[in-house]
């Protein structure tokens, strides 16, 4: 049996999103207090392949593409392609937000080669906004408050709650 499932395209703050899990992300990011810009540019990324990440986020200077679940193969080579092209690390945000980690293609400054590495968003103490950047190489699965440094601005577990209980009205 097959199923033809869309996603429900949704409205929250202001924006039109594609599907309800993009919205989902942005109510993540605004709780944290993450800036975020929807679809900012589409890119050329060669060959014949056009690509319209689904955010920029400015304080960490990356760009978030979000999916309902593993990213295909293809999928993970067109978000390596922008990462170079545009120089800017691209998340891989596969499913609901979560305080897992997330992986995506980060560049080498000496090589301007791509490498897979995994990030903590919803760290909790405001580092984005602090550093510029989110926890970076951390090998642990999900947040651990022991690198929170004692300043815990909102509980880590706030923006993936709210995300996941926020009803949208169309």
């Amino acid at each position: 049996m097959s199923f033809d499932i869309k996603p429900i395209p949704t409205v929250y703050n202001g924006h039109k999103f594609r599907s309800r899990l993009e919205a989902r992300w942005a109510v993540a990011f605004d709780v944290a207090k993450i800036e975020w810009v929807y679809e900012m540019e589409g890119f050329d990324l060669g060959g014949g392949v056009n690509y319209l990440p689904d955010f920029w986020l400015p304080q960490v200077k990356m760009w978030a593409e979000v999916k309902p679940c593993d990213f295909s193969e293809t999928e993970q080579e067109k978000c390596r392609r922008l990462a170079i092209g545009t120089k800017c690390p691209v998340l891989m945000l596969d499913g609901m937000p979560s305080d897992q980690n997330f992986w995506g293609w980060e560049i080498c400054q000496e090589t301007g080669e791509a490498a897979l590495d995994d990030w903590v968003l919803f760290a909790g103490e405001g580092y984005h906004i602090e550093e510029s950047r989110f926890y970076q190489c951390t090998g642990v699965g999900a947040w651990n408050r022991d690198y929170a440094n004692g300043y815990d601005a909102i509980d880590p577990s706030e923006p993936v709650r709210k995300a996941r209980e926020h009803r949208f009205w169309q």
